[in-house]
């Protein structure tokens, strides 16, 4: 299980790029962040996360 920063911290905390990057985009690529997939990330994701 994992846990990850509460839903305000999505946008300024870091959330966004991390789950591009865990989904192979690399940290030159990320600007501008394409939120509909860190979006599909961040739910597949989401049955193995222990607490937000």
């Amino acid at each position: 299980m994992r846990t990850l920063p509460k839903c305000e911290k999505i946008l300024d905390g870091g959330l966004l790029e991390g789950a591009l990057m865990g989904d192979g985009v690399s940290p030159d690529k990320l600007y501008s962040l394409d939120l509909h997939r860190a979006s599909n990330q961040l739910e597949e994701m989401k049955p193995n996360v222990g607490r937000w």
